[in-house]
C-alpha cells in the first residue's frame, strides 16, 4: 500500500512539474502532441577535462558517469529523439535534471549550446528542469591545469539566464529550492 502511495505521489508531482512550465496553450495546440523526456544526462565538459591525467582518472574511475561517453551518447540520444518526435505535430523534449556532473558554469554553457543548436535543427521544442546537481553544487570540479581544481558553480540566475531559451522563456513561474 505504501509504495502504491508513492508511485502516485510521485507520478502527480511529475505532472504537476511538467505543467508549470509548460503554457496552457500548447495543451490547446492543434493536432498531436507528442512528449519525450532525457534525465540524468550529467554533462562534463570537454573544456574541463584537461589532459585526462591522474586526478581526472581518479575520478572517472570512482564515477558511475562515464565522463568521455557522454557527449556521445547524449548525440545519439538526441538524433533517436528527432526521429520519433517528428511523427508529431507539436513534439516537446523535457530534460527534468541532473544536466550537468556537478553544477559546473562550463558543462550547463556547453550543453545549453548543444541543446539549442538541436532544437534550432529540429524545431523541437526542449524544456530543461534543474536537478540537484545543476545549482550551487560545491563539488563542482575542473580537470584544465591537469590537477584536481575547484570550478565555478552555477548560481540559480546564471542557470535561468544560461537555459533561458530552452523552457525557461515558456515558464509563467520559475521555483530553486
Amino acid at each position: 500500500m505504501r509504495k502504491a502511495k508513492i508511485k502516485i505521489t510521485a507520478l502527480i508531482m511529475a505532472a504537476v512539474m511538467i505543467m508549470t512550465v509548460v503554457p496552457f496553450s500548447v495543451f490547446a495546440a492543434d493536432g498531436d502532441i507528442q512528449v519525450a523526456t532525457l534525465s540524468d544526462i550529467h554533462y562534463y565538459a570537454d573544456a574541463l577535462k584537461g589532459n585526462r591525467t591522474e586526478d581526472y582518472q581518479a575520478t572517472v574511475s570512482g564515477s558511475t558517469t562515464t565522463f568521455d561517453l557522454t557527449s556521445a551518447c547524449l548525440d545519439t540520444a538526441l538524433i533517436t529523439m528527432a526521429k520519433e518526435l517528428k511523427k508529431a505535430d507539436n513534439p516537446i523534449l523535457v530534460i527534468p535534471g541532473d544536466l550537468t556532473y556537478q553544477g559546473e558554469y562550463q558543462s550547463n554553457v556547453e550543453l545549453a549550446g548543444k541543446l539549442e543548436k538541436w532544437e534550432k535543427e529540429t524545431g523541437i521544442n526542449i524544456i530543461v528542469i534543474n536537478g540537484n546537481h545543476d545549482i550551487n553544487n560545491a563539488k563542482s570540479y575542473t580537470y584544465e591545469n591537469d590537477v584536481k581544481e575547484k570550478h565555478p558553480t552555477t548560481t540559480p540566475e546564471q542557470f535561468r539566464e544560461i537555459y533561458k531559451n530552452l523552457g525557461y522563456d515558456l515558464a509563467y513561474h520559475t521555483y530553486t529550492p
